[in-house]
């Protein structure tokens, strides 16, 4: 059933997630495996990461389908179950975090580039648009392109969500690049983003990824110049490093969580976490947002 964005947030900052990823992996999730995959094979384990973003309170969590388009999963020689696993990902969200929590549905990049010939357009419309439709089939109240770079990608990705379902989308590009990480890697900053896709009518823009949560307050910042509609912020729990083999994200759940009120000052409506952020560091910024 899809939602109003504007009014949910009205009454302040909504409280989403923390990273899905790094929480399978720490589940035993085997290297090189989709994460999409154990929507099929273990689904306990992607239910345990949704319920306790949920117990943590985040009142939007997002499925497990950030690589859940045919192309992304055709490197996995899962691509002819595109529409399975995603539809299976909603359910075991839905299922796990009730009715008093909204389940957006995760769609990321192909992981192929248009300026290099990789892909077409109607290539990734064809990817994005079988994704999209088992999303909004399967419950899903939003759709949230994430993790973008390229522009002329995500607009691919709009249109197929127009094509494909009646949902509100919100588009969300990871910023890591730049003398002040304020473009992608491809070059875009918040101005041409918003610019060029903003006619298409999605209802959020935002930054999720790249940066860590100090840094993500000047993204708000810009973005809020020049989009007055609900803004999606996600950043990682801080700059990850290699330690003795593992990565480690630099920013603990106190750490982060203090830096939430700065990016929720800057016009952030949706907040919470990327890459390395945990349903510690969602507690802490739920009792930081009380406050």
């Amino acid at each position: 059933m899809a939602i109003d964005l504007s009014e949910l947030c009205a009454s302040g900052p909504v409280l989403t997630d923390g990273a899905m990823g790094t929480q399978l992996d720490a589940r035993g999730l085997p290297a090189g495996t989709a994460h999409e995959l154990w929507n099929l094979e273990n689904p306990q384990a992607v239910a345990q990461v949704h319920a306790a973003y949920a117990q943590a309170g985040s009142r939007v969590v997002l499925t497990n389908t950030l690589q859940g388009n045919p192309i992304s999963l055709a490197s996995h020689g899962l691509a002819n179950r595109t529409a399975e696993l995603n539809k299976a990902a909603v359910e075991i969200a839905s299922e796990a975090v009730g009715s008093d929590v909204l389940v957006f549905a995760s769609v990321g990049p192909s992981g192929k580039l248009l300026l290099t010939g990789d892909v077409s357009e109607d290539d990734l419309l064809k990817a994005f648009g079988p994704q999209i439709q088992a999303l909004g089939e399967a419950g899903a109240a939003a759709i949230v392109l994430e993790t973008f770079a390229d522009p002329d990608e995500a607009e691919a990705a709009l249109k197929a969500a127009k094509d494909n379902c009646d949902l509100p989308v919100v588009v969300s590009f990871s910023f890591a690049a730049g003398a002040d990480n304020d473009r992608t890697i491809m070059g875009a900053d918040a101005g041409r983003i918003v610019d060029q896709l903003a006619p298409l009518g999605p209802v959020a823009f935002g930054a999720n990824c790249g940066v860590g949560p100090d840094l993500a307050v000047s993204l708000a910042q810009r973005y809020r110049k020049i989009w007055a509609g609900p803004l999606w912020i996600k950043p990682n729990a801080g700059v990850p490093k290699l330690i003795e083999g593992e990565t480690v994200f630099s920013a603990g759940p106190s750490e982060f969580a203090q830096q939430i009120p700065p990016i929720v000052e800057a016009g952030a409506d949706f907040v919470g976490g990327c890459c390395g952020s945990t349903p510690e560091h969602i507690r802490a910024v739920a009792e930081i947002l009380k406050k």
